[in-house]
């Protein structure tokens, strides 16, 4: 039904919520003007305030506030076993 991209190690992105690539100079992605900038980060679930601060929306399912419990517990489970086995 949708076509998935792994976006870390278990995070997965409908590919209509995808961004598309960045223009690429010499390695370094660069977003030319701030409506650029406002754009990409609006699709993200991100905006930008007028101090250039980058902070999640409220109502964006990626902001951590809004995971559901076993996505919370699974990451302060993995966080736990990290931190003993190293």
């Amino acid at each position: 039904m949708f076509e998935l991209l792994k976006c870390g190690p278990c995070h997965l992105l409908p590919a209509s919520r995808r961004a598309p690539p960045l223009q690429q100079h010499n390695t370094v992605a660069t977003v030319r003007s701030r409506e650029e900038r406002q754009e990409y980060l609006y699709r993200h679930g991100l905006y930008l305030t007028t101090d250039d601060v980058v902070r999640w929306k409220r109502s964006s399912p990626d902001h951590p506030r809004n995971w559901k419990r076993a996505r919370k517990a699974y990451d302060v489970g993995l966080i736990i076993l990290l931190d003993f086995w190293a």
